[in-house]
């Protein structure tokens, strides 16, 4: 259980100690939650400060009154249907002699899944401050910071939506590689530099930067509501101009827009 007073009332930066979480009882642990419950359990640190957290046991496979059981069979203990056998046995039944060969549980799994996506948020923290650093505009990935983060905005509570949370995360690492593009390379240009209509055939020419890809879309209206189409693409080797062509442009019914992408 971790709350903010701890660290302000004795004047702790959190971001300055190596801070773990100690787990003994959560529903994150047990079979009954598996899933998306167990993976949060990284990145549910990374919001309370944590760099990373101690499961307290993961082979007990006893109880008290009934001795040492197959976990295979009933893995329920006192602490949860499955909470602290993470590795079972090598074999429907306990073997005789002592057998070392372990099988990984599917939650073993997902906590590995979990601390990619650890990894993700600390990525995204640290090219945010690059980004703004160099100028470029954060505010999407500041967002997408934000948002994930209600749904895990106390220690002890959380809310997820297994397919949101999935869709957050994909979204956050097309912005990783979008600000480290950015920085690396410099943003790349969108404004029209010029253009030629002959015989229906309309060339634009953008002042473009590599190594990015440039879209061509043509409208019949302006406005976001407007039906875009897409043209022509080229992909940017060197900075400077490239030429997008619409080879069927009707030009008192045409509207562009350049478009950049990530190659």
């Amino acid at each position: 259980y971790s709350e903010e007073y701890f660290f302000t009332e004795h004047n702790i930066d959190k971001d300055e100690v190596e801070h773990w979480t100690y787990y003994t009882q959560s529903a994150c642990l047990n079979i009954d939650s598996r899933g998306i419950n167990n993976r949060v359990i990284p990145i549910k640190n990374y919001f309370m400060g944590s760099t990373g957290y101690l499961n307290w046991a993961s082979v007990i496979y006893d109880m008290p009154t009934r001795g040492v059981q197959n976990p295979r069979i009933d893995a329920y203990t006192p602490w949860g249907n499955g909470a602290v056998g993470y590795f079972y046995p090598p074999s429907t039944t306990m073997p005789s002699q002592p057998d070392f060969t372990i099988t990984p549980s599917v939650r073993i799994e997902m906590f590995r899944e979990g601390i990619d996506d650890y990894e993700y948020m600390l990525l995204l923290r640290d090219w945010i401050d690059t980004a703004a650093a160099n100028g470029i505009d954060t505010s999407t990935a500041v967002a997408l910071h934000d948002e994930i983060h209600q749904m895990f905005n106390h220690p002890v509570r959380w809310s997820v939506n297994d397919e949101y949370y999935l869709f957050l995360l994909g979204r956050i690492g097309d912005e990783i590689d979008k600000l480290g593009y950015y920085v690396t390379y410099g943003k790349p240009q969108t404004e029209i530099a010029g253009y030629t209509y002959e015989n229906n055939i309309m060339t634009i020419t953008v002042n473009a930067q590599a190594p990015y890809r440039y879209n061509l879309w043509r409208a019949t209206e302006p406005g976001s509501d407007a039906t875009w189409g897409l043209v022509d693409t080229v992909v940017c080797d060197l900075s400077g101009p490239i030429q997008l062509v619409d080879s069927a442009a009707i030009v008192d019914k045409a509207f562009y827009k350049v478009e950049p992408k990530l190659p």
